[in-house]
């Protein structure tokens, strides 16, 4: 489950960001200065959704 949801906000940053590094997307993009959470819905399924850095979660975990 969590290799999965590495792997899937990996695969959704469409940029190169601190050590988080793609080959395909080299450059930064403003548009993902975003956290990525990552959570599991009610069937099980990986969902992720952005928040904008300096907001909290708003949800507990």
């Amino acid at each position: 489950t969590v290799a999965g949801a590495l792997t899937a906000a990996a695969t959704a940053r469409e940029e190169t960001r601190g050590c988080h590094w793609r080959e395909d997307h080299p450059g930064t993009d403003d548009d993902w200065r975003v956290h990525l959470d990552v959570r599991l819905d009610d069937g099980g399924r990986l969902r992720l959704t952005r928040r904008p850095v300096g907001t909290p979660a708003g949800t507990a975990w």
